[in-house]
């Protein structure tokens, strides 16, 4: 699910295809299937939550390196 090729617009396009599986399946998915789906779900989002993290830490980075000064 986490592959561009199956979700082109990364994990949180994967995490609502999970859902969506979970809610149409309603009340014929098995119990053990649903606790897979939703520990996958909740791995898709951990992993989302860490790449934007990464973003947020790498932006930050950017932010703090002062200029060169030119010499006068």
């Amino acid at each position: 699910m986490a592959r561009k090729g199956v979700s082109p617009k990364g994990l949180g396009s994967a995490v609502r295809m999970v859902q969506y599986f979970i809610n149409r399946s309603g009340k014929t998915l098995s119990a053990s299937r649903k606790k897979e789906l939703e520990k996958a779900k909740r791995l898709l989002q951990e992993k989302a939550a860490q790449e934007k993290g990464d973003d947020k830490r790498r932006a930050k980075r950017r932010t703090t390196k002062k200029p060169l000064q030119k010499k006068k």
